[in-house]
């Protein structure tokens, strides 16, 4: 109640009311109940403007105040003179489907190329920001903020107003539109953009004007196009398909932005200079399934070509989930088994990224579940460490060995535990994973589980009679392993169950060289409580931490 008198009483003031006016005002304002702040903070605006139009100011009804925030939305709208109404409509447009705030520079150079079809250069497109805030107050009222150089819609329930949720929808308003309609738009003009005569002669120029756009249509025009309906992208299948021409200056200034953006799995994203690929990689890696089609009918040779880091379109199709491409690729003869350098084929890149569908139709098209190689083994393996159970329940269902062991980690059931993927572990341990199974860096499963934390899998391992004090691999028994990672309550239920405090191994010794070395106080006095041998670790220092008395580096000599 407080909020709303305060606001009349601004209102009061800036609109020169009389007192009479200002109380029956307030008296027909707190009698609508159950109104939110930004219905009010509305609601006082249209008055405002109604006051400032308003012949006889002391007329005015409570029957002219908007009933509702969207009944306010729009009075707002309605205000735009008829001649502007599409620049209203592509503003709007451009705030909802930009992936994020737009600066004000930014929203100049999209709003001038949405508006001219004719600009060839980002120079003559762009509008002057000054000009622009100006006029985006003026026309669009409360319905869009600035705030520190970047443009907002006033509220989430203003995006709502303007999307339609599907085609047979009525519209709230001339302004309202459907979300793949702005997302053309948003392709539009990014993809205008990017083509530019002026933008490749300015590339050096990184603070220039002319550049204000290129981080942000270099890093979303590809997802702004998988945003349209199917018709819309196959209309725009040429313009698409000539951003991914490689030999051109614009790829060389857009891709480096995009490929840093998208942050790729392992090895990829730390390579020190950009993999080389080619237009039918680009394509399926963005899902984009009308321009892959047209690339693979009139090149050749293309659909099973690898490029630098040694993936096919297949896999990077996978690798994003993108179900239409890697349909598509698969129907127009792509190799399914082939294979690459990471995750080596399209399966075991679907497994760990944990796309649902594109493991299906693979499976339903032959990929080979067993085909072993690369740092995460096989498919089953790549799964259960994403802790993919569904995807798990598949291919076990497929008749997926649960014990086979190989790459870093061992089985199935070992990259689960070190993953703390209970659900999956529990669908291993049913189809009858080897819980003593020794091999990989991590040893067995309870080690696994114990070096990661995981103190229900923990549980359920040792509930199955996992041996607690099994030792080998790098980081020696369950016990050495929890007490490497500081990990409390797992040390407490592996003594519990009798692992042995002294037991050696491991690269770092006993539990207790490896807690103290690590500084895990409370560890090195549940195990010293426990018997651990005294004379392993000297006093603590100054600092409370406490230390081996073997230099780290030699503990396990």
């Amino acid at each position: 109640m407080t909020s709303r008198i305060i606001l009349i009483k601004e209102l009061a003031t800036i609109s020169s009311l009389s007192t009479n006016v200002e109380q029956q005002l307030r008296y027909q304002l707190l009698q609508i109940e159950h109104r939110t702040y930004l219905w009010l903070y509305l609601a006082i605006d249209d008055i405002h403007n109604r006051f400032q139009e308003s012949l006889d100011p002391t007329k005015m009804s409570i029957k002219l105040i908007p009933s509702s925030v969207n009944e306010a939305y729009k009075r707002i709208l309605a205000r735009v003179p008829l001649n502007q109404v599409n620049t209203v409509r592509l503003i709007l447009q451009i705030i909802v489907s930009a992936r994020r705030p737009l600066t004000i520079q930014e929203m100049g150079m999209a709003l001038g190329i949405g508006r001219s079809s004719r600009s060839q250069t980002a120079a003559k497109a762009r509008i002057n920001p000054g000009i622009l805030v100006q006029r985006v107050r003026r026309l669009c009222g409360l319905f869009v903020f600035v705030n520190n150089s970047k443009i907002y819609l006033i509220h989430q329930t203003a995006r709502e107003f303007l999307v339609k949720r599907n085609i047979a929808h009525k519209p709230s308003s001339r302004y309202s539109f459907q979300w793949q309609d702005a997302e053309r738009t948003m392709s539009q003009i990014c993809i205008r953009y990017l083509g530019m005569d002026d933008l490749e002669a300015n590339q050096e120029q990184t603070e220039s004007d002319i550049q204000c756009f290129l981080s942000y249509s270099a890093e979303y025009w590809a997802d702004h196009v998988r945003g349209m309906s199917s018709s819309q992208q196959q209309e725009m299948v040429d313009l698409v398909h000539g951003v991914y021409s490689t030999t051109t200056g614009r790829y060389r200034m857009w891709f480096p932005i995009f490929w840093k953006s998208v942050g790729l799995f392992d090895g990829y994203h730390a390579r020190r200079s950009l993999p080389k690929l080619d237009a039918v990689h680009l394509a399926a890696f963005n899902g984009h399934s009308h321009v892959l089609r047209l690339i693979i009918t009139s090149e050749e040779n293309t659909i099973n070509k690898k490029d630098s880091t040694g993936a096919t379109a297949l896999m990077w199709a996978s690798y994003n989930g993108y179900y239409e491409a890697v349909e598509m690729l698969l129907s127009k003869g792509a190799d399914i088994n082939a294979q690459g350098r990471q995750y080596e084929t399209a399966l075991q890149v679907a497994c760990c990224r944990g796309h649902d569908q594109v493991v299906q139709i693979l499976l339903e098209k032959g990929a080979n579940i067993h085909h072993f190689s690369g740092k995460y083994g096989n498919a089953l393996q790549a799964a259960s460490l994403g802790g993919h159970d569904r995807i798990v329940q598949m291919i076990l269902e497929k008749g997926a060995y649960v014990n086979i062991s190989g790459g870093y980690g061992g089985t199935a059931l070992q990259y689960a535990c070190l993953g703390g993927h209970d659900q999956v572990v529990q669908i291993l341990l049913e189809k009858g994973a080897n819980i003593h199974h020794f091999s990989g860096k991590y040893g067995n499963a309870l080690q696994a589980a114990s070096l990661g934390g995981h103190d229900r899998i923990v549980q359920m391992l040792l509930e199955r009679g996992a041996d607690v004090n099994a030792g080998g691999g790098h980081d020696g028994s369950a016990l050495q392993a929890a007490s490497s990672e500081g990990h409390v309550q797992i040390v407490q239920m592996l003594l519990e169950k009798g692992a042995d405090v002294n037991a050696d191994g491991g690269h770092f010794g006993s539990a207790l060289q490896v807690a103290s070395s690590k500084g895990h106080v409370q560890i090195v006095q549940m195990l010293l409580e426990n018997g651990a041998n005294v004379n392993d670790v000297v006093l603590p220092d100054v600092s409370g931490k406490v230390h081996s008395r073997f230099p780290v580096g030699c503990v396990s000599s």
